[in-house]
């Protein structure tokens, strides 16, 4: 064959195959959900375990094994959301390890699904309790000032990949600022790194 007839056969092979190969090509791409940041699911699951104050070592052990419970159900987050997680972290769990960023990242996102508190991102880190805000950082302005650090960047990693090791806790605070009413109005959960962990008293638990 000579490379006249080369040429044509092999144009001629392309042509037919052509619409064959993008019938197949449209049919993929109908059948993938097109993501964005936008559509990052953020995915939350109940916890069974009793860590009796010790969550640390269990906890850094989950996250290295990656062997945390996902896809019960989910909310999305948009890039504004992951933003102010990463700085609610970084302001408030500067020092802490992963697991406590992230921790405090959780804490934040229960309190969206409590109809405790109200049902957005922004709106739960910005709550103001008369004049004093939930979280100190956006009130003394150091949650504006916060360095961004990149284990804030593999906590908030963990959590759109579904971790949530946080026994569904709604306050967190330092051993050292625990007072009367913390102890009196919420059930103590676990404490990790320099942070106590709590949720609201559920029904028939004494206050």
């Amino acid at each position: 064959m000579n490379k006249r007839l080369k040429v044509i056969f092999v144009s001629a092979a392309i042509a037919c195959m052509t619409p064959f190969c993008l019938n197949k090509l449209q049919a993929v791409s109908e059948n993938i959900e097109p993501v964005s940041s936008a559509e990052k699911k953020l995915h939350m699951a109940p916890i069974y375990l009793d860590y009796n104050g010790k969550a640390g070592a269990a906890l850094l052990d989950l996250v290295h094994k990656k062997e945390w419970p996902s896809d019960i159900y989910s909310i999305q987050l948009d890039d504004g959301d992951t933003d102010i997680l990463l700085r609610i972290a970084a302001a408030e769990a500067g020092t802490e390890d992963v697991v406590g960023k992230a921790l405090v990242m959780r804490v934040v996102l229960n309190r969206v699904e409590s109809k405790e508190f109200p049902n957005t991102v922004r709106e739960v880190v910005n709550q103001k309790e008369g004049s004093r805000y939930q979280f100190c950082p956006v009130g003394n302005g150091s949650y504006h000032t916060a360095e961004v650090s990149e284990a804030c960047y593999e906590a908030l990693d963990m959590i759109l990949d579904g971790w949530d090791e946080s026994c569904g806790a709604e306050y967190f605070c330092r051993p050292e600022t625990a007072g009367k009413w913390h102890e009196g109005n919420l059930s103590f959960l676990f404490q990790h790194g320099s942070h106590r962990f709590y949720k609201e008293k559920g029904d028939g638990e004494e206050k």
